[in-house]
């Protein structure tokens, strides 16, 4: 009896430890209702959420990795929106980090952006997870199940109307950056349908991404893109780097 209560006491606090990391973890990318604040910087020890990510988060690819250039991860987001079959739906832009390109697509004909891929180095080609699937209520998981090959998958909300506006999606967004990356500054809301995905910039640089859900203002870091490298406007023709 007294071995088998202290194995399952052991299974136990393992189990709490797990669920505390866990949380840990959690918390510092996704913050539900992070609520609209003065915009004075907030004092904070917190790990910044970039230093969360998955995989490497800093440094230029290897040689190994190049194997795709950004002119190949815009042909390849092209393709794939003609395998979508939808001809209203174009690349807005595509941002290059060290860990793969990340690709934002919007509607020609309503201005709004639909939806958002990731494209490995090696070419592999898939919608983005997170606040894509899980906040979109026109093209994830909430309007039907994101697009595939061969067509979308029905719709959620055909409007992209939410009761938070950009001026205070970019508030909710700085907010939670003044608590969790000080120094850091949120700028140009892109209006999807349900949220709004922000740039986050240091001294005038790209170091990462945000959304903010435009329903109930929670806050969700991409801490899985890595360190940027450089951005194409297709809407603008032009393309910059860092």
């Amino acid at each position: 009896m007294s071995y088998n209560w202290k194995v399952s006491a052991l299974v136990i606090a393992t189990a709490l430890a797990v669920a505390v990391v866990a949380l840990f973890f959690y918390s510092y990318t996704y913050v539900p209702g992070m609520r609209p604040q003065p915009l004075a910087p907030t004092p904070s020890t917190a790990m910044p959420p970039s230093m969360m990510g998955e995989g490497p988060s800093v440094g230029e690819p290897s040689a190994a990795q190049e194997l795709l250039t950004m002119e190949g991860a815009l042909a390849a987001s092209q393709d794939y929106l003609r395998k979508v079959g939808d001809l209203d739906l174009a690349v807005a832009e595509i941002m290059e980090f060290s860990n793969h390109y990340y690709v934002d697509v919007y509607e020609q004909s309503t201005g709004i952006h639909a939806f958002e891929l990731i494209i490995e180095r090696d070419g592999d080609i898939y919608p983005e997870h997170g606040p894509n699937m899980m906040w979109n209520t026109k093209y994830g998981h909430h309007g039907g199940g994101m697009m595939g090959v061969g067509g979308m998958m029905g719709a959620y909300s055909m409007s992209a109307e939410m009761p938070i506006d950009e001026r205070e999606a970019l508030v909710y967004a700085q907010n939670y950056l003044n608590t969790y990356m000080p120094g850091a500054v949120a700028v140009e809301p892109h209006r999807f349908y349900g949220y709004y995905t922000l740039h986050v910039e240091i001294d005038g640089g790209i170091v990462g991404m945000l959304s903010v859900n435009g329903y109930s203002g929670d806050v969700w870091y991409h801490n899985w893109h890595g360190e940027f490298i450089r951005i194409m406007e297709l809407q603008e023709h032009h393309e910059h780097e860092d």
